[in-house]
C-alpha cells in the first residue's frame, strides 16, 4: 500500500511539474507575440505574471 502511495505522489508531482512548464512556455510564447505587435502594455502585464509564476 505505501509503494503504490509513494508512486501516485510522485506521479501527481510529474503532472504538476509538467503543467507549470507548459503554462509559463505559453505566457513566453504571448510576451513575444506582445513585444513583435509592439503592444509594450499587454507585455507588461505578462511579463508581471510570468515573474509571480516563477516565484
Amino acid at each position: 500500500m505505501g509503494k503504490r502511495l509513494d508512486e501516485t505522489i510522485n506521479f501527481m508531482r510529474w503532472v504538476k511539474s509538467r503543467h507549470d512548464t507548459t503554462h509559463l512556455d505559453m505566457l513566453y510564447h504571448i510576451l513575444a507575440l506582445c513585444i513583435q505587435q509592439e503592444k509594450y502594455e499587454d507585455a507588461a502585464k505578462i511579463k508581471k505574471m510570468i515573474d509571480e509564476e516563477k516565484n
